[in-house]
């Protein structure tokens, strides 16, 4: 039903979560042997997966006791449409010109807590241009999207595969009062889309922006710009590579923790970034 990674400088613990006893039981011996084939292989000794129930719970909801108010570059601020702003503890600090985001990430990625987004967010504040047309390759909760149109994007699309997703989007899009100015479309990348963009961001992982490469550069202005990220940064060289044979030279890369960000623009253009 779904994974999750904790990781420190120590160890890393992956829990994954199933819906009923057996399968956690005929989960983790297959897991087991296949951990023990593994340690073989390499000399190392791994872990026992360990089942243990869980009481039940609305976990739609139970995170948001965790999901607080938070401030990416200078002036974007994302918060859950349940909390207050500005908060009474004092915390996140409040200025003049901040621009909020309100969000309910329900079902679908991006939060603004994750590396990736936060890169992206930071990059679109120094790239935008008012009125520039930009792209929202995997939407997920429609973060991007709608800091784009809060920062001044004169058309914002928005795309992904999952169509939760692209409801969740659209959902995301009326309550911060954006929706007008997005459209919000259920497809694999811009395979149905003629228009071309001044920015393009694609926060979803390298073998995908490997696959959409191509497709993205081709839909880039001139002097447009590319923000990849939800890449791991053990594979920037290789990702830098594939935009290569795209025709997109990386003109800025951004790291955060394990993750990068690349920006890109077409090669034969003086690239400014």
């Amino acid at each position: 039903r779904g994974v999750s990674i904790h990781q420190n400088a120590q160890q890393a613990i992956v829990t994954g979560y199933v819906q009923t006893e057996a399968a956690a039981y005929k989960a983790s011996h297959k897991l087991e042997r296949t951990l023990g084939v593994l340690a073989a292989e390499t000399g190392s000794t791994l872990p026992v997966p360990q089942p243990e129930p869980l009481p039940e719970e609305d976990w739609l909801t139970a995170w948001q006791r965790y999901y607080h108010p938070l401030r990416v570059g200078r002036r974007l601020v994302i918060k859950p449409r349940w909390e207050k702003w500005p908060p009474d503890n004092g915390q996140v600090p409040a200025y003049d010109d901040d621009i909020i985001i309100e969000l309910d990430p329900q079902m679908a990625f991006g939060t603004g807590t994750h590396p990736t987004t936060q890169l992206c967010l930071e990059a679109m504040e120094t790239l935008l241009r008012p009125g520039d047309r930009v792209a929202d390759i995997g939407c997920g909760s429609g973060i991007l999207t709608i800091a784009a149109a809060q920062l001044g994007a004169g058309q914002v699309l928005a795309v992904d595969n999952d169509p939760v997703a692209a409801q969740t989007t659209v959902q995301n899009c009326r309550h911060n009062g954006v929706q007008r100015m997005v459209r919000v479309i259920n497809s694999e990348g811009l395979v149905a889309v003629s228009e071309s963009f001044d920015v393009i961001v694609a926060n979803i992982n390298a073998a995908t922006i490997a696959s959409l490469a191509g497709e993205l550069a081709s839909h880039l202005v001139a002097d447009g710009h590319l923000v990849a990220s939800g890449i791991i940064a053990a594979e920037a060289h290789n990702q830098q590579a594939v935009l290569a044979t795209a025709g997109l030279s990386v003109c800025r890369v951004e790291t955060r923790q394990d993750w990068i960000c690349l920006i890109a623009q077409q090669s034969q253009n003086g690239l400014e970034c």
